[in-house]
């Protein structure tokens, strides 16, 4: 059997949607923000770099940025979402509702599925269906997902022939389920060790959620075992009984 765990977070997902144009407000806030922070320097407006100062929590170099991409790229629905966040993390509740209805308005209040997906393995497992999690020497899966920004990041794996996995991006289809197929020559460690047994392995995948209204989502997440949803710990649908939750 098969075992993969799917970690989810109710982050951001870019979406733009033609001929709108920012509210009075927003811009206001814009140019209000962009002359207030002039001292702050932003080197890069670069998606990589942005969700890089988000996993660090460095909020105000991370507003500084997204007031100047959004200078740049006004309709752009993930910059306003992710600045929304921002503003709402920091305590400062006027801006981020400002933000997250720009977003609304470019990008809807929630994505329909995930995008794209950060997947990080293999490695090997036992025979239970649950199975101790490898990421916990690193410690754990909040820790490992704040790296999957730098793909120059590894971690050790014996399924791997260095030694090392690394991120894996993979575009999902809104239409078919995420396949995960990681390179790795199984046919070779199958006849080193003349067992089945090491075709059995887990992984981690991480992916991006946007919502911009508060509400309440269902959510389906089929033939995994574990899942996290913004932070929160639950079961995954293993035999595809179609839950949700």
């Amino acid at each position: 059997m098969f075992l993969n765990k799917f970690l989810l977070a109710i982050i951001i997902i870019q979406s733009q949607v033609a001929c709108k144009k920012i509210s009075n407000q927003a811009s206001k806030l814009l140019e209000k923000e962009a002359t207030t922070r002039t001292k702050i320097s932003c080197k890069s407006t670069a998606t990589t770099s942005l969700m890089r100062l988000r996993a660090k929590e460095n909020n105000d170099k991370l507003i500084s940025c997204l007031i100047k991409a959004l200078q740049l790229s006004s309709e752009n629905a993930f910059y306003w979402s992710l600045l929304g966040e921002t503003y709402d993390k920091t305590g400062q509740k006027s801006k981020a509702n400002v933000c997250f209805k720009e977003a609304t308005k470019f990008g809807g209040k929630v994505s329909d599925y995930i995008k794209e997906w950060d997947f990080i393995g293999p490695f090997s497992i036992g025979k239970s269906e649950v199975d101790g999690d490898p990421l916990e020497e690193w410690g754990g899966v909040s820790n490992v997902s704040k790296y999957r920004w730098h793909r120059d990041f590894v971690l050790c794996s014996e399924l791997s022939s260095n030694g090392e996995v690394k991120w894996t991006r993979l575009q999902a289809s809104a239409n078919r389920a995420l396949q995960i197929t990681p390179k790795v020559d199984w046919n070779d460690l199958v006849m080193s060790l003349q067992s089945m047994g090491i075709t059995e392995w887990q992984g981690w995948a991480f992916g991006d959620l946007i919502t911009n209204e508060d509400g309440t989502l269902t959510v389906q997440c089929l033939a995994v075992n574990t899942m996290y949803i913004d932070g929160k710990f639950m079961n995954g649908d293993v035999y595809r009984r179609d839950e949700f939750w």
